[in-house]
């Protein structure tokens, strides 16, 4: 055991001095190559340096999470404004009949309370008050009663108002007739204005070539009766207002009916002038109702005196239309002569048959003239 240490003890130490040997060999080798300049020390292998450590990356740092916006805080909705109250609207007058008895509170309480606030506020309280209390016969016609309607109400409604007070006053009181002349009001609702002599929502002028026309369908309106009486009462409007005097008659005559009358009544001119003058200015002209001398030409020589005072000035042709006419309609003269209706000597239908074709005595007047036919039928309905 111990022969065996001992040997390789030995051995190491043998080793160790051949590497040493060997190792002073190897330097002395290395010497000889050398130019005898005193080598400086090799420097010593460059030391490896460990690699710097790759710089660890700082961690990207999150982006924060996306902030949201305050919702933005809505706007109150401004409570929408009380609905307006439409105004009222007018309540139609259409089945508003006029007659003798109905008066303004009658219309007012027929008509929306607009339209009668209205007119109480046109008029004033002490007015209004008029207007309920009066007949619209009466006063509904008047101006001062008439605008104030013609402001408040529609023109519809006025329509029905001023044609049924025309209707009642021209005597006509059958429902077709009152329809009829609140339809002729509806299509020329101008002549609604102009006759009560209002501003209108409609022109205020009516136009005079529209009267021919406007005259046939006015008169139809009427029935046999109504037409009858309207017939009497314009005839009597015509006297009471455009009367003849007796010498106006006198200058119609000519020699031949002034010999007669003298003849049949035995006296002299002079006396019959003053006869037949007075009994014009009382009234009477009993000349009518004397001898019968009077011819159809003299009767048509009143008529253009009579058209005359109406118009004021009337052309030739005018007067020779109107001489025409009477020659041509010698019974429509007699009714204007004797201005009434006698059943004991005609039917209606016959006075009625006499006096309609009597219309066409309009159509001799020219358009300028015509005008004086809107004054009549204002006169006369209003």
């Amino acid at each position: 055991m111990r022969s065996q240490l001992r040997f390789g003890a030995t051995s190491w130490l043998r080793i160790a001095a051949v590497l040493f040997a060997l190792a002073v060999v190897a330097a002395a080798c290395g010497n000889d190559d050398d130019s005898g300049d005193t080598a400086e020390p090799a420097p010593p292998p460059p030391t490896a340096t460990a690699a710097a450590p790759e710089p660890t990356p700082e961690p990207t740092p999150e982006p924060p999470p996306p902030t949201e916006a305050p919702e933005p805080i809505p706007e109150p909705t401004p409570e929408p404004p009380p609905p307006t109250e439409a105004p009222e609207p007018p309540v139609s007058l259409e089945g508003f009949v006029v007659d003798a008895d109905t008066t303004g509170g009658d219309l007012i309480d027929y008509v929306s309370e607009a339209e009668a606030s209205c007119v109480r506020d046109e008029v004033g309280d002490a007015v209004y008050q008029e207007i309920l209390d009066s007949a619209l016969t009466e006063r509904g016609a008047d101006p001062s009663i008439a605008a104030p309607m013609a402001a408040c109400l529609s023109e519809g409604n006025f329509v029905v108002y001023s044609t049924g007070i025309i209707a009642a006053n021209a005597g006509a009181h059958s429902d077709e007739s009152r329809s009829c002349l609140t339809e002729l009001g509806r299509a020329s609702p101008e002549f609604a204005y102009v006759t009560f002599g209002v501003e209108g929502e409609s022109t205020t002028s009516f136009d005079p070539e529209q009267l021919r026309p406007f005259i046939d369908v006015f008169f139809g309106c009427f029935t046999t009766s109504e037409r009858v009486l309207l017939t009497v009462r314009t005839m009597d409007h015509i006297a009471a207002t455009t009367p003849i005097s007796g010498r106006d008659f006198l200058d119609a005559m000519g020699q031949d009916v002034i010999n007669c009358y003298l003849d049949e009544l035995g006296m002299p001119l002079e006396q019959f002038e003053i006869l037949v003058e007075t009994a014009f200015a009382a009234g009477t002209s009993s000349t009518t109702q004397g001898p019968d001398c009077l011819d159809t030409e003299t009767i048509a020589e009143i008529l253009v005196i009579l058209a005359t005072r109406m118009v004021g000035e009337l052309s030739d042709e005018s007067a020779a239309c109107l001489r025409s006419f009477g020659i041509e309609y010698p019974e429509f003269l007699d009714l204007m002569a004797y201005g009434d209706f006698d059943p004991d000597t005609m039917t209606e239908e016959q006075f009625v048959d006499i006096a309609m074709p009597g219309l066409g005595v309009f159509d001799c007047f020219a358009t300028s003239e015509l005008l004086f036919v809107q004054t009549l039928i204002i006169d006369m309905v209003t």
